[in-house]
């Protein structure tokens, strides 16, 4: 709005208006198309056309006047009683006081019919427009602007997160197809649970892993709760971290959980197996707080300290193994080394013998008097056991028995003369821990340890008739998976359990670390990068894809 624009010699002669020379500091300035004219830029503001300041001025987005400029030098300040007066003060500063003499000057940066452009010294503008109209056009504009600058920057840091390096920090056995990831983003921790294309199927955030996926479920833990929940992630149950409850034991998807609760009538503990689903398997009581409990695979629970100490969910039922407490091992075939049997009891009929236990609590005698006349039985794994007995002449032997078939074989002689026991004093009275640590089993193959002719130590690995698959070798040998392996030369040799080499990872480029599981083993490249071989030595994925689906929630 135009208001009464003065003479030039009024407003010379006033004693508001000082003049001197001033060169601007700020170059070509940008209006809204079509209010462009009669823009001063001099370094005379005094000089320019007054009439170029006596309007209303608003900020943008007002739709009432910041301030109004009169020719006769007066002025009224939105917001204050009165009028006030203006100046331009050294050529080049706005001088503006309101009805109480209090002041404010500003640096006129340039000034045009529909603009007025005032700031500071540090280059800060305001810009004022004569018009609200104006001013409403200048915020749309300015929104817009920003509107536009904040999608730039939020695609920008999209695609820097997207593009930011991952740091893994663990990297988890597979185990029903499915394998743990930790990594940091950004500063952030993650758990992605990933398939064998090495895709995330599931995206959580500050979680750790405590059982891997099993019977179709697994175990994390948030920082306050611990979740068991499904190949889909959905959580079926979830324990909260607090005093009175306490996880004594998880796996294949069950849990076993104590809860303590008292009053001024009763204390006592609750235990209770869940589960995967969340459902009930079985709960005792207790007056006494369990020290300890075990899962003992295939859904066997040993809780040591009870009255029937084995809990078998597959035939949801108690048990009693053998005469004396220990912690039986269930692995796939479900079998079990119990004890040896108590020949007092059945002196009539055989001479010596043991027993196993299938994980639904089922116990079956085995008798060896046609072979020897004491044993020590070591564990049961694919459903051979390995003995070690003396028979009736006091000739040590060492034989492998098969559950299936009940068929007996007999290690040669030669090879057992040879069986490099730690304790030179080794006799059946003393021989349980020593076989144990002595027989690696698995994939019907077991591992023995030898000492040669000239007084080295090797390892043979035989099938279950004793024939000798690989070795004897001076080099480590171990199983992983289907596979035994053979480290030399800082390689590892994979064989199948027939003695077949298989690959050997150097030979492929790869270095392999830790064990075959669920038919994958971890292995770096020449440049440290991880992956997963397959049991052919193939790469199961060329990269890992963690940012394909969105973090999950797990209430």
């Amino acid at each position: 709005m135009r208001v009464k624009k003065p003479s030039a010699k009024a407003l010379l002669s006033s004693a508001l208006i000082p003049l001197l020379l001033f060169l601007p500091s700020c170059g070509k300035m940008s209006f809204p198309e079509g209010n462009a004219s009669n823009i001063a830029a001099s370094s005379d503001f005094a000089n320019s056309d007054v009439s170029l300041f006596c309007h209303e001025w608003y900020r943008p987005g007002n739709d009432s006047p910041n301030f109004i400029l009169y020719s006769d030098g007066t002025c009224s300040i939105g917001g204050t009683y009165g009028t006030g007066t203006w100046s331009i003060v050294n050529n080049n500063l706005l001088k503006v006081t309101d009805v109480y003499s209090s002041s404010w000057t500003k640096e006129i940066f340039s000034v045009s019919d529909t603009k007025l452009v005032l700031g500071f010294s540090d280059g800060t503008e305001e810009i004022y427009w004569s018009t609200p109209e104006l001013a409403a056009q200048a915020q749309a504009e300015a929104d817009a602007a920003a509107e536009e600058e904040a999608n730039v920057e939020a695609a920008r840091a999209e695609e820097e997160a997207k593009n930011a390096p991952l740091e893994i920090q663990h990297y988890g056995s597979f185990s029903d197809g499915l394998a743990w990831i930790s990594f940091t983003k950004q500063g952030t921790s993650y758990l992605a649970c990933i398939d064998k294309t090495g895709t995330a199927k599931l995206l959580y955030q500050d979680c750790t892993p405590v059982g891997d996926f099993s019977n179709g479920y697994a175990c994390i833990n948030s920082p306050d709760t611990l979740y068991v929940i499904d190949v889909n992630g959905k959580s079926h149950i979830s324990f909260p971290d607090a005093d009175n409850i306490r996880i004594l034991t998880y796996g294949d998807g069950y849990t076993l959980l104590e809860e303590y609760a008292s009053s001024f009538d009763s204390a006592g503990y609750t235990y209770t197996i869940y589960a995967g689903d969340g459902s009930v398997e079985t709960q005792f009581t207790s007056s006494k707080q369990l020290s300890e409990a075990y899962y003992s695979g295939q859904g066997v629970f040993y809780i040591p300290g009870i009255e029937t100490e084995y809990y078998c969910i597959g035939t949801h039922s108690w048990q009693n193994f053998g005469s004396y407490p220990q912690q039986l091992s269930f692995y796939e075939d479900s079998l079990s080394f119990v004890e040896t049997l108590d020949l007092e009891t059945d002196s009539m009929l055989h001479t010596c013998g043991f027993s196993v236990a299938d994980s639904n609590g089922n116990v079956r005698n085995i008798y060896l008097d046609s072979v020897f006349w004491n044993i020590v039985p070591s564990k049961v794994k694919d459903n051979i056991c390995i003995v070690y007995g003396n028979d009736a002449q006091g000739v040590n032997g060492l034989i492998s028995y098969d559950l299936r078939d009940d068929s007996i074989h007999r290690l040669d002689d030669d090879f057992f003369s040879k069986l490099d026991f730690s304790n030179s004093d080794f006799t059946v009275s003393n021989a349980g821990t020593e076989l144990l640590n002595i027989s690696s089993m698995q994939n019907s193959l077991c591992i023995l340890p030898l000492r040669g002719a000239d007084g080295n130590s090797y390892h043979a690995v035989f099938n279950k008739d004793w024939t000798p698959v690989y070795g004897p070798t001076t080099d480590p040998v171990d199983f992983s998976g289907n596979f035994f392996y053979v480290i030399k030369d800082g390689s590892q040799s994979y064989y199948d359990a027939a003695g077949n080499h298989v690959y050997t990872d150097t030979e492929i480029g790869y270095t392999t670390d830790g064990l075959y599981h669920d038919g994958a083993v971890l292995a770096k490249d020449g440049s440290g990068n991880v992956t997963y071989l397959d049991e052919t030595g193939t790469p199961l994925f060329s990269e890992l894809i963690l940012d394909n689906i969105p973090v999950q929630s797990l209430e």
